[in-house]
């Protein structure tokens, strides 16, 4: 069934061999009605618009954006809001490029502030906060905590109860131990000698074997 308009596009209801075709026949835009109201409007890219929602209702659904080993630049979804009149966006992407594979998302200011790399690793921007406990278990060789500073500033730690507030940091090359409640720093580390200076007393406490011998060239405890 071929359908023309005269002054502008035409329609088309076709069976060509096994395919089945509904659409236009020149470059204008399709749109699928229900109750003479838009539901699904195809524009002349060929972008889809779905004027209510989109459900995937079986037992293990699957979206695949793009095609494999074919499509090339980055596959994303991105999500509009606005409430309270502010408006903002988020997108998830996959962003897979020379020297890049992983999965990003990206905040209303358009950076790419968290990112899970194809192996397992994550890098995110800014603070990680949780309300459980973070395990890290590994089934060979060491596990790691790195906290890496190179690009300025000082790699911090905090370790906190309800009395008090402890502080270890690395400052010029030196490592500290701070009583942040206290503001006292009880330990510093020096980078260069290894000397150790230590804001109070040094106390080994009574009994067998506590020998702190202090020596010209050499300082030794045991």
């Amino acid at each position: 069934i071929y359908i023309n308009d005269t002054n502008a596009g035409a329609g088309i209801f076709q069976q060509e061999g096994n395919d089945t075709r509904i659409g236009s026949d020149t470059n204008t835009t399709v749109k699928i009605v229900q109750n003479n109201q838009d539901a699904i409007t195809i524009n002349t890219s060929k972008n889809a618009t779905f004027a209510g929602n989109v459900k995937i209702q079986k037992n293990t659904p699957i979206l695949e954006l793009g095609t494999s080993n074919v499509s090339t630049g980055n596959s994303k979804i991105t999500f509009f809001s606005k409430n309270n009149n502010a408006a903002n966006a988020y997108s998830l992407q996959f962003n897979k490029d020379t020297g890049i594979d992983r999965l990003e998302f990206i905040d209303g200011s358009g950076n790419a502030n968290i990112k899970f790399n194809n192996g397992g690793s994550a890098t995110f921007a800014g603070e990680v906060n949780t309300g459980g406990n973070i395990v890290m278990t590994k089934s060979s060789g060491n596990t790691q905590l790195y906290i890496n500073s190179s690009g300025g500033g000082a790699p911090v730690m905090y370790l906190q109860d309800p009395n008090r507030k402890w502080g270890q940091f690395v400052s010029n090359g030196h490592l500290y131990f701070k009583d942040e409640t206290a503001n006292v720093t009880s330990l510093k580390i020096d980078g260069v000698t290894s000397n150790a200076t230590f804001a109070g007393n040094v106390t080994l406490n009574t009994g067998t074997n506590k020998i702190l011998s202090v020596l010209a060239s050499t300082h030794n405890a045991s």
